[in-house]
Protein backbone atom coordinates (compact mmCIF):
# COMPACT_ATOMS: atom_id res chain seq x y z
CA UNK A 1 0.00 0.00 0.00
CA UNK A 2 1.16 3.61 -0.65
CA UNK A 3 2.46 5.78 2.13
CA UNK A 4 0.82 8.62 2.73
CA UNK A 5 2.82 12.08 2.45
CA UNK A 6 3.59 14.78 4.71
CA UNK A 7 2.08 18.29 2.73
CA UNK A 8 4.14 20.03 5.50
CA UNK A 9 7.41 17.56 5.17
CA UNK A 10 7.21 18.18 1.19
CA UNK A 11 6.78 22.15 1.38
CA UNK A 12 9.28 22.65 3.95
CA UNK A 13 11.88 20.51 1.65
CA UNK A 14 11.29 22.74 -1.07
CA UNK A 15 11.81 25.57 1.11
CA UNK A 16 15.22 24.69 1.18
CA UNK A 17 16.55 24.03 -2.43
CA UNK A 18 20.62 23.97 -3.25
CA UNK A 19 22.23 23.68 -6.39
CA UNK A 20 24.57 20.62 -5.06
CA UNK A 21 21.86 18.46 -4.21
CA UNK A 22 18.43 16.99 -4.65
CA UNK A 23 15.91 16.13 -3.32
CA UNK A 24 13.83 12.80 -3.74
CA UNK A 25 10.17 11.20 -2.56
CA UNK A 26 9.81 7.56 -2.16
CA UNK A 27 6.23 7.17 -3.39
CA UNK A 28 6.45 3.44 -1.72
CA UNK A 29 7.59 4.24 1.82
CA UNK A 30 6.91 8.34 1.89
CA UNK A 31 10.38 8.74 2.71
CA UNK A 32 12.05 12.10 1.66
CA UNK A 33 15.71 11.74 1.05
CA UNK A 34 18.31 14.60 -0.31
CA UNK A 35 21.34 13.19 -1.93
CA UNK A 36 24.64 15.21 -3.19
CA UNK A 37 24.61 15.42 -6.96
CA UNK A 38 28.14 14.02 -6.79
CA UNK A 39 26.57 10.99 -5.31
CA UNK A 40 24.52 10.34 -7.92
CA UNK A 41 27.18 9.22 -10.07
CA UNK A 42 27.69 5.80 -9.97
CA UNK A 43 31.24 5.03 -8.90
CA UNK A 44 33.34 2.94 -10.75
CA UNK A 45 33.02 -0.83 -9.51
CA UNK A 46 36.63 -1.25 -8.73
CA UNK A 47 36.70 2.21 -6.54
CA UNK A 48 38.64 0.49 -3.94
CA UNK A 49 38.57 4.05 -2.00
CA UNK A 50 34.83 3.70 -1.18
CA UNK A 51 36.00 1.21 1.47
CA UNK A 52 37.93 3.53 3.07
CA UNK A 53 35.14 6.36 3.98
CA UNK A 54 34.04 6.80 7.61
CA UNK A 55 30.50 5.53 7.83
CA UNK A 56 28.41 8.23 7.63
CA UNK A 57 29.55 8.87 3.83
CA UNK A 58 29.55 5.43 3.23
CA UNK A 59 25.56 5.68 4.19
CA UNK A 60 24.85 8.77 2.06
CA UNK A 61 26.41 6.66 -0.66
CA UNK A 62 23.91 3.88 -0.14
CA UNK A 63 21.15 6.20 -0.25
CA UNK A 64 22.36 7.50 -3.32
CA UNK A 65 22.56 4.16 -4.98
CA UNK A 66 18.87 3.14 -3.56
CA UNK A 67 17.62 6.19 -5.55
CA UNK A 68 19.46 5.39 -8.32
CA UNK A 69 18.45 1.69 -8.53
CA UNK A 70 15.35 2.32 -7.61
CA UNK A 71 12.09 3.41 -9.81
CA UNK A 72 10.06 4.36 -6.21
CA UNK A 73 12.20 8.01 -6.18
CA UNK A 74 10.64 10.67 -7.90
CA UNK A 75 12.87 14.15 -7.64
CA UNK A 76 10.65 16.63 -5.81
CA UNK A 77 10.12 20.02 -7.95
CA UNK A 78 13.71 21.93 -8.11
CA UNK A 79 14.25 25.58 -8.33
CA UNK A 80 13.73 25.57 -12.07
CA UNK A 81 10.50 24.42 -11.35
CA UNK A 82 9.23 26.60 -8.33
CA UNK A 83 10.05 30.41 -9.96
CA UNK A 84 11.06 31.68 -7.03
CA UNK A 85 11.60 35.54 -8.73
CA UNK A 86 7.77 34.80 -9.83
CA UNK A 87 7.06 34.38 -6.63
CA UNK A 88 8.25 37.83 -5.17
CA UNK A 89 6.81 39.26 -7.82
CA UNK A 90 3.35 38.32 -6.92
CA UNK A 91 3.66 39.10 -3.29
CA UNK A 92 4.74 42.46 -4.48
CA UNK A 93 1.51 43.06 -6.64
CA UNK A 94 -0.61 41.60 -3.64
CA UNK A 95 0.42 44.72 -1.75
CA UNK A 96 -2.82 47.00 -1.15
CA UNK A 97 -0.34 50.24 -0.26
CA UNK A 98 0.87 51.55 -3.84
CA UNK A 99 3.42 53.35 -2.48
CA UNK A 100 4.58 50.40 -0.74
CA UNK A 101 4.24 48.23 -3.46
CA UNK A 102 6.51 50.26 -5.54
CA UNK A 103 9.49 50.26 -3.79
CA UNK A 104 8.86 46.45 -3.35
CA UNK A 105 9.08 46.36 -6.74
CA UNK A 106 11.95 48.26 -7.09
CA UNK A 107 14.06 46.67 -4.82
CA UNK A 108 13.48 43.16 -7.25
CA UNK A 109 15.27 44.39 -10.23
CA UNK A 110 18.95 44.06 -10.76
CA UNK A 111 21.76 42.22 -9.51
CA UNK A 112 20.91 41.41 -5.27
CA UNK A 113 17.13 41.54 -5.60
CA UNK A 114 16.45 38.62 -3.03
CA UNK A 115 19.05 40.16 -0.62
CA UNK A 116 17.26 43.59 -1.34
CA UNK A 117 13.51 42.18 -1.03
CA UNK A 118 14.46 39.87 1.80
CA UNK A 119 16.15 43.35 3.84
CA UNK A 120 12.77 45.11 2.55
CA UNK A 121 10.04 43.12 3.99
CA UNK A 122 11.87 42.87 7.49
CA UNK A 123 12.31 46.63 7.32
CA UNK A 124 8.82 47.02 7.01
CA UNK A 125 7.49 44.73 9.46
CA UNK A 126 6.57 42.42 6.25
CA UNK A 127 8.58 39.05 6.86
CA UNK A 128 5.97 37.34 8.39
CA UNK A 129 3.61 37.91 5.85
CA UNK A 130 5.79 37.45 3.32
CA UNK A 131 7.07 33.88 4.49
CA UNK A 132 3.18 33.14 4.90
CA UNK A 133 3.01 34.17 1.28
CA UNK A 134 5.70 31.81 0.09
CA UNK A 135 4.81 28.95 2.01
CA UNK A 136 1.40 29.10 0.18
CA UNK A 137 3.28 29.37 -2.78
CA UNK A 138 4.70 26.58 -2.00
CA UNK A 139 1.95 24.14 -0.65
CA UNK A 140 0.37 25.02 -3.88
CA UNK A 141 3.09 23.44 -6.36
CA UNK A 142 3.47 20.68 -3.66
CA UNK A 143 -0.14 19.87 -4.37
CA UNK A 144 0.33 20.11 -7.83
CA UNK A 145 2.94 17.88 -8.41
CA UNK A 146 1.68 15.26 -5.64
CA UNK A 147 -1.67 15.30 -7.41
CA UNK A 148 0.25 14.84 -10.94
CA UNK A 149 1.89 12.00 -9.31
CA UNK A 150 -0.80 10.17 -8.19
CA UNK A 151 0.89 10.24 -4.48
CA UNK A 152 -1.29 10.31 -1.49
CA UNK A 153 -0.98 13.50 0.92
CA UNK A 154 -2.22 14.87 4.32
CA UNK A 155 -2.24 18.55 4.39
CA UNK A 156 -0.86 18.90 7.62
CA UNK A 157 0.48 22.29 6.68
CA UNK A 158 -1.94 25.04 9.11
CA UNK A 159 0.74 26.24 11.44
CA UNK A 160 -0.42 28.20 14.73
CA UNK A 161 -0.51 31.92 14.78
CA UNK A 162 1.48 34.00 16.44
CA UNK A 163 0.16 36.17 19.52
CA UNK A 164 -1.25 39.04 17.33
CA UNK A 165 -2.86 36.59 15.20
CA UNK A 166 -2.77 38.32 11.74
CA UNK A 167 -2.92 42.03 13.20
CA UNK A 168 -0.02 44.41 11.63
CA UNK A 169 -0.22 42.03 8.77
CA UNK A 170 -0.48 44.28 5.54
CA UNK A 171 -3.95 43.96 3.03
CA UNK A 172 -3.48 41.90 -0.16
CA UNK A 173 -5.48 42.74 -2.88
Amino acid sequence: MPAVVSLREVVDHLSFILDEFVTYLNRETGAIVTVAQDDLSPAPPDDEDARDYPDWQQELKAEAEAVLNSDAYLPLPGKFDIHEYAILQDYCHSIADDKLRNVLLDKIHGAGAFRRFKNAVHHFGLAEDWYRFRDQALKEIAVAWLERNGIDYTDDTERPRNKRGSAGAPQRT
